[in-house]
């Protein structure tokens, strides 16, 4: 982070559990503008990440400290002790309204309006998660990552199944 030159932006991708209360102080306390805490559906969110560690590992659980749910619960409530903004969205509401829904996320952190911030090109190739970093989880990890090769492949932000 003290290689990041200020005001040149920073994104985090993490899943809630992955950060302690100090690193995510540490993180919170250099952003710029509110933070966005994205969550989704539990049922949905745990049947993903049953898929995707029965893929990389073969195992049939997690811990339900990985769900998520737990340190989503702390960190808003740093945020809210704390005064830090931030702003909580429902993956199912931005996922059946992206034209609508984006927008209004770009306004509720500052940032200014941009059409077309919903649709993207494909980019399966790309990897997000190092090797070395991947293999902390699985060596299958190296060369895949599934944890992103459904939204690297799409076109955009698309409507949940069935809608």
């Amino acid at each position: 982070m003290a290689e990041v030159p200020r005001g040149s932006g920073l994104l985090v991708k993490e899943m809630s559990f992955q950060l302690d209360a100090a690193q995510f102080d540490a993180l919170a306390v250099i952003a710029t503008l509110p933070l966005v805490f994205v969550m989704s559906d539990p049922q949905l969110s745990t049947t993903s990440r049953l898929g995707i560690v029965r893929e990389l590992s073969g195992s049939t659980t997690f811990r339900p400290f990985e769900s998520g749910w737990q340190s989503l619960c702390e960190q808003l409530a740093r945020c809210r002790r704390q005064g830090i903004p931030y702003v909580l969205v429902d993956s199912d509401d931005l996922r059946a309204d992206p034209a609508g829904m984006t927008p209004a996320l770009v306004a509720a952190i500052g940032l200014p309006p941009k059409p077309g911030l919903e649709t993207w090109s494909p980019r399966p190739g790309l990897q997000l998660c190092s090797p070395e970093v991947g293999a902390l989880m699985s060596d299958a990890r190296r060369a895949d990552d599934p944890f992103y090769r459904k939204v690297l492949g799409s076109p955009g932000i698309q409507a949940p199944p069935g809608r």
